[in-house]
C-alpha cells in the first residue's frame, strides 16, 4: 500500500538532510524546510539570511511560514551534509578538495563583506549540495569575536590536518584576499567523489529515505500572517524607529551600511520570489516577523496585489554605458539611467546592476539612495583594477551618494550605492 504523501503547504516531503526535511515544489525545484523555535528564527530573520542577495555558494531564504510553535525557514539549495562532519569522519582529504570546498566559500564570505556583512563560518556551517558545491549555511550562523578571515585560517589549518598533501597554511597575510590567493595555487580543485557518500545523508537518502518527524499535527490548520504590506506601510511610518530596534547580525557583526535594512531585504525576497509556501503555510512578512524585529502593533491588513501576465507592463531595458568609458562618466551614465528606471519593473534595473547587487534585492532602497542625474557630478574617489568608487556630488557641493561601479565585458555595472560619503 502507498504511503500517504507528506506535505508542508504546497509543498511534498521528500526526505531528510543534516537540517531538517527535504521538500520538492511542483516545478520540481527542492527546498530545505528549517523548522527554528521562534526566538532562533526570529535571529535568522534578523541577520544575513534575510539582508544578502542571492549567491550560488551562500544559503538564500526562499520564503518564510508558521507551524506551531515555531516558524519555517525555506532555502536553497539543500545540502546533504557538511565540512565538520566529513572531517569527524576521519577520512583523509586530498589539497584538491580542500580547494573545491574552501575556494568558493572564501569568494562567497568575500563578496558578502562586500555588501557589508561579515559571515564567520566553521566546518559545521558549510554544507554541501549533491553534486558536490560547497554552501555557505547563513541560517546557521552565530555570534563570534573572530573575524571572517581568523575563522577561516583557523578551518584551513583543521582541513590540512587532515589532508594526505603537504598543505603548510602561511603564518602570515590572513586577509581573505592572500588566504584566497594562497588556496588556489596550492592544487588544482578535485571532486569530493566518494566523500559526499561516506555520510548517511546521502543523495539516495534524501529523495528515498524516511520522511522526518514533522512537528505539527495532522491537520493542523497554519495561521495567516499579515500580508508584506502592512510591514510597507508600518516602515513608511515610522523608519526611525524600525532602524533603532535593529539588533547586531549573526556571524560576528554587520558593519553600518546603507542597504543593510532586513526589513528591506526580505520584502525583496517577497517580491522577486512569490514563495511556495505561500497557499498552505502564512508569509511572515507580517505579524510573525514584523513582531520579531520591531516594537508596536500594526493595524494595516491589507493584501498585495498579483501581478498576472495579462496585467504586467513591459519595461524598458536600459544599456550600461561601455567598458572604455572612464569611471566618472559611466557612472554619471549609469546614475542617470538608474534614475529613469524607478518604477519601470525589475529588468530595467537588472541591466545596469552586477548579478549580486544588493539594488536588484530592492528598489525601495535604490529610489531612496540613487539621486537625480541632471542634479549630480561625479568625482573618482577610488580606483582598484576593474572597480571604482565613485562619489556623486550635488550643485551645493554635498556629497549626495557614492556608487560602486564594475567594468564587465557589457560594459559598466552598479554593484551597490551609498548614501553620503564613501563607506
Amino acid at each position: 500500500m502507498a504511503r500517504e504523501t507528506e506535505r508542508l503547504g504546497d509543498l511534498e516531503i521528500v526526505g531528510s538532510t543534516p537540517r531538517g526535511a527535504l521538500v520538492v515544489g511542483d516545478d520540481g525545484r527542492r527546498f530545505s524546510a528549517l523548522v527554528r523555535s521562534r526566538q532562533a528564527a526570529e535571529q535568522a530573520l534578523r541577520g544575513p539570511l534575510a539582508i544578502l542577495p542571492r549567491h550560488e555558494h551562500r544559503e538564500s531564504l526562499v520564503d518564510v511560514g508558521v507551524v506551531p510553535g515555531g516558524l519555517v525557514l525555506l532555502t536553497e539549495p539543500p545540502v546533504i551534509t557538511t565540512l565538520g562532519r566529513i572531517l569527524a569522519s576521519h577520512e583523509p582529504l586530498s589539497a584538491g578538495v580542500v580547494v573545491t570546498v574552501l575556494g568558493p566559500v572564501i569568494e562567497a564570505v568575500r563578496a558578502a563583506a562586500g555588501s557589508g556583512v561579515d559571515l564567520v563560518v566553521g566546518a559545521d556551517t558549510i554544507g554541501l549540495t549533491s553534486d558536490g558545491a560547497p554552501v555557505v549555511l547563513v541560517a546557521d550562523l552565530t555570534d563570534s569575536k573572530e573575524t571572517p578571515a581568523e575563522a577561516l585560517r583557523s578551518l584551513l589549518a583543521r582541513c590540512a590536518g587532515a589532508c594526505v598533501d603537504r598543505l603548510v597554511v602561511p603564518e602570515h597575510g590572513s586577509e581573505l584576499e592572500a588566504l584566497e590567493a594562497f588556496l588556489y595555487r596550492v592544487a588544482p580543485p578535485r571532486p569530493l567523489g566518494s566523500l559526499l557518500l561516506a555520510e548517511p545523508a546521502t543523495a539516495e537518502s534524501l529523495v528515498s529515505g524516511p520522511v522526518p518527524r514533522r512537528p505539527w499535527a495532522p491537520g493542523t490548520v497554519l495561521r495567516r500572517a499579515r500580508s508584506a504590506a502592512a510591514v510597507v506601510h508600518r516602515r513608511r511610518a515610522a523608519p526611525a524607529e524600525a532602524a533603532s530596534s535593529t539588533p547586531e547580525s549573526p556571524g560576528r557583526h554587520r558593519r553600518s551600511h546603507p542597504l543593510d535594512g532586513w526589513q528591506e531585504r526580505l520584502l525583496g525576497v517577497a517580491r522577486t520570489h512569490r514563495g511556495p509556501l505561500a497557499a498552505g503555510v502564512a508569509i511572515v512578512l507580517g505579524a510573525a516577523v514584523a513582531s520579531a524585529v520591531s516594537a508596536g502593533p500594526a493595524t494595516d491588513r491589507a493584501s498585495p496585489v498579483p501581478v498576472t501576465a495579462s496585467s504586467a507592463v513591459p519595461s524598458p531595458i536600459a544599456t550600461p554605458p561601455d567598458a572604455g568609458t572612464s569611471p566618472e562618466s559611466a557612472a554619471e551614465e549609469l546614475v542617470s539611467a538608474a534614475s529613469a528606471c524607478i518604477g519601470a519593473g525589475a529588468p530595467c534595473l537588472a541591466a545596469l546592476t552586477t548579478g549580486d547587487s544588493p539594488l536588484r534585492a530592492d528598489d525601495e532602497t535604490e529610489e531612496a539612495l540613487i539621486p537625480d542625474g541632471s542634479e549630480i557630478r561625479a568625482v573618482l574617489a577610488d580606483e582598484n583594477g576593474g572597480s571604482a568608487l565613485v562619489s556623486l556630488e550635488s550643485s551645493a557641493g554635498t556629497t549626495a551618494a557614492s556608487v560602486l561601479i564594475i567594468r564587465t565585458e557589457a560594459g559598466w555595472l552598479i554593484r551597490d550605492v551609498f548614501s553620503g560619503d564613501p563607506p
